[in-house]
C-alpha cells in the first residue's frame, strides 16, 4: 500500500529532524563548537543509564471470574525478555483503592472515525457511566475529544457533576469531521497510489479520505501520549469506537521501502512514548474482531504481536486494537451498554503491580524485543507490556 501521507503531521522522523536540517541565514558565518566533555560521577552515569535502558511495566491480574487479584508477591513473578528471564530492579503491588494518588483516566469521543449517530450514542452512554459513579471519583477523569483541529481535553475532576456538565455542554457541538473535498487533491493522490490502474474520482476521494483520518487519528494519539511524558503517575485512555482505519484495501498498491520505513519509525516512536508514559490504552466499543485468542490465526497473531523490522511494518501495525494490545490494554467489544464496558475497563485497573527491569543493551536501534511475565499460580489472565523497542 503506497499511502498519501502528510510527513509534517504524521512522521515524527520529519517533524524531530526539521531543526537540525534548518541552514544558517547567509548573513551568518556558522561558527566551530568544541566539544565540551561532561564528568559525572558512579551515580549520575548510573541514573543516565536507568532512564535509557530500565523498563516499567504496568502488569494486571484477573481471575477466572475477571476479577482482579492483588495478593502476590514478587516470589510469584517471573519476568521474561525474548524469552530469557531478567531479574527484577523493582517490584510493587498498588491499590488504588488505599493510594494518594491514583491513576488518571481519559475518556475521548472520537468525531474524527464515527458517524453523527454514534458520537450521540457514545455521549449519552458516558452520562450513564457518570449518574452511575459516587459523587467523588476514585480516578481524576478528563473527556477528551478528537475533533477537527486535533484532540482537546477538558479539565481533571474527581467531581461527578462538574464531569457531567462538561458531557452535557459537547451535546450538538460535536459534529463529524469530513474529509476535504477538493478534487485536485483527489487526483494528486490517484496519480500517487494508482497511476496505472483505472479508477472514478469518486472512489479516489474515498480511499484519500481513509487515509486522511488514519493520518490524523495516529498523529494525534502521538500528540496526546507525548503530552503525558512529564505529568506523573498512571494513565489510562478509554478510545471510544472503532478506531481508525488499517488502510487494507486491496484498491492499495505495496508500500516502498521508504514507506515501510516511515511506519516502522513512527511505530517505535508511538509505541516507546506510550510506554514511557504509563499509558494504558483502551480500545472501548471496538469491532468485534480478534479478541479471543483461541480464535484468531497467524495473520490476527502477526497483527496482535508487533513488528520486528521496517519490512514488516504497514499502516496496519498502528491500528487501534494492535496498540491496546501491545500496551497492555483491553479490546472491549460493541455492546448496546457501552456505560457498562466504561465501568468494567476503570474498575478492573484499580488493583495492579508495577515492576522494573534493566534492558540488555541493544545491538541496534530500535532492537524489537517481546516480554512476558509468567506466575507460578494458574488460571490467571496477565495484561502487560506485551514488546518494546531497545535501544544500544
Amino acid at each position: 500500500m503506497q499511502h498519501w501521507l502528510n510527513s509534517s503531521a504524521l512522521f515524527l522522523c520529519a517533524a524531530t529532524s526539521a531543526l537540525t536540517q534548518q541552514k544558517p541565514p547567509a548573513s551568518q558565518t556558522p561558527q566551530r563548537i568544541s566539544p565540551v566533555l561532561i564528568p559525572r560521577t558512579r551515580d549520575q552515569r548510573e541514573q543516565r543509564y536507568q532512564a535509557q535502558h530500565r523498563i516499567l511495566l504496568k502488569v494486571v491480574l484477573t481471575d477466572t471470574d475477571g476479577q482482579p487479584v492483588s495478593d502476590l508477591k514478587e516470589r510469584d513473578f517471573a519476568l521474561l525478555d525474548n524469552g530469557q528471564p531478567q531479574t527484577l530492579t523493582s517490584f510493587q503491588a498498588v491499590d488504588d483503592n488505599q493510594s494518594p494518588r491514583p491513576f488518571h483516566v481519559i475518556v475521548l469521543l472520537d468525531a474524527v472515525n464515527n458517524p453523527a449517530r454514534a458520537i450521540e450514542h457514545d455521549r449519552r452512554e458516558i452520562e450513564k457511566y457518570l449518574q452511575a459513579r459516587p459523587s467523588s471519583l476514585l480516578n481524576p477523569t478528563s473527556i477528551a475529544v478528537l475533533g477537527e483541529s486535533g484532540t482537546t481535553i477538558g479539565s481533571s475532576s474527581r467531581d461527578r457533576e462538574a464531569l457531567l456538565e462538561q458531557v452535557k455542554q459537547l451535546k450538538d457541538r460535536i459534529h463529524p469531521v469530513s474529509c476535504q473535498e477538493d478534487p485536485d487533491a483527489n487526483r494528486s493522490f490517484l496519480n500517487v497510489w494508482m497511476p496505472n490502474a483505472p479508477a472514478t474520482l469518486q472512489s479516489t476521494h474515498a480511499l484519500a479520505c481513509l487515509n486522511e483520518r488514519f493520518e490524523r487519528s495516529v498523529a494525534a494519539l502521538y500528540k496526546l501520549a507525548s503530552q503525558q511524558e512529564n505529568v506523573p503517575g498512571r494513565v489510562l485512555l478509554l478510545w471510544l469506537g472503532p478506531g481508525w482505519p488499517l488502510l487494507n484495501e486491496k484498491e492499495f498498491t505495496n508500500d516502498s521501502a521508504a514507506t515501510r520505513e516511515n511506519f516502522f519509525h513512527y511505530l517505535v516512536e508511538l509505541s516507546t512514548t506510550l510506554r514511557e508514559s504509563q499509558i494504558t490504552l483502551d480500545a472501548v466499543s471496538s469491532p468485534d474482531m480478534m479478541r479471543k485468542a483461541e480464535l484468531r490465526n497467524d495473520h490476527d497473531n502477526a497483527f496482535f504481536e508487533g513488528v520486528p523490522t521496517a519490512n514488516d511494518a504497514t499502516a496496519g501495525s498502528l491500528g487501534l486494537q494492535a496498540l491496546a494490545h501491545q500496551s497492555g490494554g483491553q479490546i472491549l467489544v460493541a455492546r448496546r451498554d457501552l456505560a457498562a464496558e466504561i465501568t468494567h475497563s476503570i474498575d478492573t485497573e484499580n488493583a495492579y503491580y508495577i515492576l522494573s527491569f534493566d534492558s540488555p543493551p541493544a545491538t541496534t536501534l530500535a532492537e524489537f524485543h517481546t516480554v512476558r511475565v509468567n506466575l507460578n499460580r494458574p488460571g490467571m489472565t496477565v495484561r502487560t507490556n506485551t514488546l518494546y523497542y531497545a535501544q544500544p
